[in-house]
Formats: structure tokens, C-alpha cells, sequence
């Protein structure tokens, strides 16, 4: 009688098909509490979790291990290798370079603060940002007031000017503010009954 014994990575090669996935779930190949998950065609994969990659989770995830990473909302992404184990790469935001996105971009625009009142400068390219105003401000750089700030038109839509503003009324207000109720009922608007002024509008 022969008797075989077969290793780990032969039973793993024989388990899992290269174009479709796993062939089977049973037994679980998936290592460090990983789900083995069947999809609607039939094929398996490892659901990993965020400390593990791999095509059986058999890595621990470099993205997730606690040290140093990307910086200044740099995205890390885990890089694969048929020979070797997981590496991770830094995809860094605009104005930000080097392998953990530590590294300002010079001569960019917005080191030069160009918008002001203490307003956020944002990169949208090398050569061009957006200022985010704080409230009170408008404008590309944030020098102009805003003088609808603070909503002044109670029922309307407000509209800044260069020194004041101006209220659109909603119907059934009117006055600088729109804070006055118009009586609809003032102009007889119910031909056969008694009408009844309502905030805004009558019945």
C-alpha cells in the first residue's frame, strides 16, 4: 500500500485555480481567520482581513501596521509579488512628493498664501488651487465681505453686494429683511367665502 503525503503549498496549488479563484472552500485554505467566500458562478476567494493580505491572507498588510506610512493624506496601496512578500507605494496628493508624501512640492502656489482672512488654499494642480473662505468672506482669495453671512433675509434669497446686501422675497413676505407676512387677504382673492390670512400665504 502507498501511502502519499502532500504539503501545504501542493494542497493550496490544487485548491486554487489561477483565472477563477478557489476551486473549493473546503478544507478552508485561508490562513490568520480569513473567510473563505463562494460567489454566484461558483468560485472562491479569501475575504481578508485589514491586518492581512495575500492570496490566502497569509501576509500581514503593510498599509495597517502601525508605523510610518504615508503623510499629508497620502494613500497607501499594498503592492503584490509572485516572489516576494507585500510592499506598499504612496499615492500623495497634489503638492506632496517623495516615498511617504513627506516632501512639499516647491514653488507652489499656494506657498506664496495667496488667499486671505485666514482663508484654506488647496492645490487643484501644480500651477492652480481654490481658496475655502471662512465665514464672512467671499471672492477667488477671499477678500471681499460677505455681507449675507450671517442670512439676514429671514423668507428670501440674500445677495451680497459691494457694501450691503439685497433680499429677494419669498411669495407672501416682503420689507428689507422679508419679515413681513403679506395679507393675500387684502386683495379679496376667495370670490365666494371668507379668507383667512395665513405666515406666507392665506385660505
Amino acid at each position: 500500500m502507498w501511502k502519499f503525503c502532500l504539503s501545504a503549498s501542493i494542497i493550496l496549488s490544487l485548491l486554487y485555480d489561477p483565472v477563477s479563484g478557489f476551486v473549493s472552500c473546503s478544507p478552508n485554505p485561508c490562513e490568520n481567520n480569513a473567510r473563505c467566500i463562494k460567489n454566484s458562478l461558483g468560485n472562491a476567494n479569501c475575504d481578508c482581513p485589514p491586518e492581512y493580505v495575500g492570496e490566502y491572507c497569509q501576509y500581514k498588510n503593510p498599509c495597517n501596521t502601525g508605523g510610518l506610512t504615508c503623510q499629508n493624506g497620502g494613500t497607501c496601496n499594498v503592492i503584490l509579488s509572485p516572489t516576494r512578500g507585500p510592499t506598499f507605494q504612496c499615492s500623495c496628493p497634489i503638492g506632496y512628493t517623495e516615498s511617504f508624501c513627506e516632501v512639499p512640492v516647491s514653488n507652489n502656489p499656494c506657498n506664496d498664501n495667496p488667499c486671505a482672512n485666514g482663508a484654506t488654499c488647496t492645490l487643484s494642480s501644480l500651477t492652480s488651487y481654490t481658496c475655502t473662505c471662512p465665514l464672512g468672506y467671499k471672492g477667488r482669495h477671499c477678500t471681499e465681505v460677505d455681507y449675507c453671512a450671517g442670512n439676514p433675509c429671514h423668507n428670501g434669497n440674500c445677495i451680497s453686494l459691494a457694501n450691503s446686501y439685497r433680499c429677494n422675497c419669498h411669495e407672501g413676505f416682503n420689507g428689507p429683511d422679508c419679515k413681513i407676512d403679506v395679507n393675500e387677504c387684502s386683495r379679496n382673492p376667495c370670490k365666494r367665502g371668507r379668507c383667512i390670512n395665513t405666515y406666507g400665504s392665506y385660505k
